[in-house]
């Protein structure tokens, strides 16, 4: 068949049932890497991962098959999604939304050398200025939470719960000790299997239980 004449294609998709391949780009960020198969879209946005999501404004995508939704968010990582406004999901199977949530694949709080590989993944930070830092399948939602422990969870206002397995809730609660549980106002339980609750309550010894104001069980 002879080339020349066959008409050119037109340079547009139908509107009907449109079909295409290849990368999408509607006012995607000048100068970014675009990802193979990647669909970035609304304004200034970036989607540099395979197969990568970015919608809204400066919202980047930029780990494999992740999605970045909303105003400044970040997924960096393989299969990460984050939505809201400033939200960073930075660990692999991450989730970050509200506003100025963070998964995070490393702890601040841990020398460099004794990080394991593949921290935060699978971490959960909802809300606002929650975090989810460390551990894997952490989970961190309301206001100022933070989440670091293997399965840990903190929820409320400036809640920690940073054992493996455990949970703090209500107001400025810490759950440090593996398995344990903190709840109410101020409490804290340090030791594992330990439960505090009340208000300034701690519980600092083995399987040791505390509750009411001010309470304290230090022994197993």
């Amino acid at each position: 068949i002879d080339l020349k004449y066959i008409p050119e294609l037109p340079s547009y998709i139908a509107k009907a049932n449109p079909v295409g391949y290849g990368s999408f780009s509607l006012n995607r960020k000048a100068g970014t890497i675009v990802g193979p198969n990647s669909h970035a879209e609304g304004d200034n946005t970036t989607a540099s991962g395979d197969e990568s999501h970015a919608e809204g404004d400066s919202a980047t995508a930029s780990g494999s098959t992740s999605h970045a939704e909303g105003f400044y968010t970040v997924a960096s990582e393989f299969a990460t999604h984050a939505e809201g406004s400033h939200s960073e999901a930075n660990a692999r199977y991450s989730h970050a939304e509200g506003e100025n949530t963070d998964v995070s694949a490393t702890d601040v709080s841990m020398p460099s050398t004794s990080l394991e590989e593949g921290m935060g993944r699978y971490g959960h930070a909802e809300g606002f200025c929650t975090l989810v830092t460390g551990g894997h399948g952490a989970h961190a939602e309301g206001c100022k939470t933070k989440s670091s422990g293997n399965s840990s969870h903190a929820e409320g206002e400036s809640t920690i719960a940073s054992g493996a397995c455990s949970h703090a809730e209500g107001d400025s609660t810490i759950a440090s000790g593996d398995r344990s549980h903190a709840e109410g106002l101020r409490t804290k339980a340090t030791y594992a299997h330990s439960h505090a609750e009340g208000s300034y309550s701690e519980a600092s010894g083995a399987c040791s239980h505390a509750e009411g104001s001010g309470a304290k069980a230090s022994g197993s």
